[in-house]
C-alpha cells in the first residue's frame, strides 16, 4: 500500500511533540501501514548499531489514540475518580486538564520516576487506549 505521509520525517523527529504534530495530520486509515507490527529499528551512530529502546510502534498508537479518541475512549474526570478516588482523583484530573493541558508527557513528569500512581494513570491510558483501538477494529 502506498504511504501518504512521510516516515522518514517521523523516524527522524527528536521529541515524541514532533512526533504528535507530524501524525496529528493524519489518521490511521491515511497512514496505511500496520503500526502495530513489533520490530526493531536498529540505528547505526558513530559505527555502532544502537537498538532504541523507546518503542516507536507504541508511541505511534498512543498519538493516534491522542488525536482520535472518542467520548467513551479518553481520560474522563469520571475515569480519574474510579482510579484514584474522588479525592486524589479530582487532584490528578484537575492537573491533567489545567496545568497540563492533556499532555501526556507532562503528565508523566509530574509522577515521577518512582510513583505507583503513575504506574495507575498509565495502566488508565493503556485501557482507554485499547477500548479506542477496538472500536477501529484493532484487537489486541
Amino acid at each position: 500500500m502506498q504511504q501518504h505521509w512521510d516516515q522518514e520525517a517521523v523516524e527522524s523527529a527528536d521529541t515524541f511533540d514532533e512526533i504528535a504534530l507530524h501524525l496529528s495530520k493524519y489518521n490511521i486509515e491515511e497512514i496505511g501501514i500496520d503500526i502495530w507490527e513489533n520490530r526493531p529499528t536498529p540505528k547505526e551512530v558513530d559505527g555502532l548499531q544502537l537498538q532504541p529502546k523507546i518503542n516507536y510502534n507504541l508511541l505511534v498508537r498512543i498519538v493516534l489514540w491522542l488525536n482520535n479518541y472518542g467520548e467513551a475512549e479518553g481520560l474522563t474526570e469520571e475515569l480519574f475518580h474510579e482510579v484514584f478516588g474522588e479525592v486524589q482523583g479530582g487532584h490528578y484530573y484537575s492537573k491533567w486538564i489545567h496545568t497540563y493541558r492533556m499532555n501526556l508527557l507532562k503528565m508523566i513528569g509530574y509522577f515521577g520516576k518512582h510513583d505507583p500512581d503513575g504506574e495507575l494513570f498509565l495502566t488508565m491510558v493503556e485501557t482507554q487506549m485499547n477500548r479506542y483501538e477496538r472500536r477501529i477494529g484493532r484487537d489486541e
